[in-house]
């Protein structure tokens, strides 16, 4: 007689074979190797489970029945030293069932904390009326800040104590000293060597950087139309080509190009599928109240950017602040690039 049992949850065959006329010798031989066999089963059992969260001690609970019920079969088939094989077996299977239930109690526990730092994320870096967003469109992701200008406090940053701030985690430091919090931080357009604004740079109603209005020059901040992004006295936010900017009650500005979007239209040097590709950040006025900042996570063309602002966004105009060397810092997104070497800094505190 021949019996072949098989436990599929591990694809481990374990093959039995009993011949009429063994010897007890034998058959004490074939049950020792078998116990070997279960040995090797426990210890794969254990081995492949990675029991890492939830779902795997859920996974884990559905291979213990499975086992259970190969072992009905087991005690049926075979008896005496194999039988206490198999309570060796189901003994330490208990024990892996309490190893299960410790382990979900503790990713219960773990669960619970991840959902108050959470809460506790959400009450600190929140902002009533502003929204963080991640949105796929035309196969790239993108992450954006939607920001009410009447409920935020934004201002644009350059220096500190005479000197350059450059990166989003000295700007951190810098609003600790204010007993704030910053809510979310972004390169406010580009700059030069020294760290200076490339162009116009108005902060607090002072004009720190005159506006450039040369138009012959090489590189992005040149493409025409280039523009001016600002917030007035009233934390009203516009974009304005450089010819048609005014500096009056303007409180925050930063020049930049180019100009993406304007009244609707998408910028008509920008190609389709043009071949020049990169990170690519900027921010969109959807009225006078409500912006956008949005930075890329994939490299993309400067059509394929306008794109969002106006079919996604609804927003009337928009402009480009940098390219490969932007960052955003917006907790709400778990987003936390808080590096950089940047001139100006456009951030909202708490």
């Amino acid at each position: 007689m021949e019996i072949k049992i098989m436990i599929l949850p591990l694809m481990l065959f374990l093959t039995l074979n009993i011949s009429q006329g063994q010897t007890k010798d034998e058959l004490n031989q074939k049950i020792t190797d078998n116990r070997k066999s279960y040995n090797l089963l426990y210890n794969r059992l254990k081995d492949s489970l990675n029991l890492k969260n939830y779902e795997d001690a859920f996974k884990f609970n559905n291979i213990i029945d499975s086992l259970r019920k190969e072992n009905l079969y087991f005690k049926n088939a075979f008896s005496g030293d194999l039988i206490d094989s198999l309570k060796h077996l189901n003994y330490k299977i208990a024990n892996l069932s309490v190893e299960n239930k410790v382990l979900s109690s503790k990713n219960i526990k773990i669960r619970d904390s991840l959902n108050l730092l959470k809460r506790k994320m959400y009450d600190l870096f929140h902002i009533d009326g502003n929204m963080a967003k991640r949105f796929t469109h035309n196969n790239n992701t993108y992450d954006c800040y939607f920001v009410n200008l009447k409920n935020s406090e934004i201002k644009f940053y350059w220096k500190y104590e005479n000197k350059p701030i450059r990166s989003i985690k000295k700007l951190e430091e810098v609003i600790d000293k204010d007993k704030k919090s910053l809510v979310f931080a972004t390169n406010a357009g580009m700059y030069l060597s020294d760290h200076s604004p490339q162009g116009l740079f108005i902060q607090n109603g002072k004009t720190l950087v005159q506006l450039d209005k040369k138009k012959e020059e090489y590189g992005n901040f040149y493409m025409q139309p280039n523009g001016v992004f600002s917030i007035d006295s009233n934390n009203t936010g516009k974009i304005m080509t450089t010819d048609d900017f005014s500096s009056d009650g303007v409180k925050f500005a930063t020049q930049s190009g180019p100009i993406v979007l304007l009244n609707g239209v998408i910028n008509q040097k920008f190609v389709k599928n043009a071949p020049s590709l990169n990170i690519r950040s900027g921010v969109g006025i959807i009225d006078s109240n409500n912006i956008v900042f949005v930075i890329s996570n994939q490299k993309i063309n400067f059509y394929d950017f306008a794109s969002i602002f106006k079919e996604k966004l609804n927003c009337s105009d928009a402009i480009y602040l940098d390219g490969a060397i932007s960052e955003m810092f917006l907790p709400e997104l778990s987003r936390f690039q808080n590096g950089g070497d940047f001139g100006p800094i456009i951030g909202i505190v708490k």
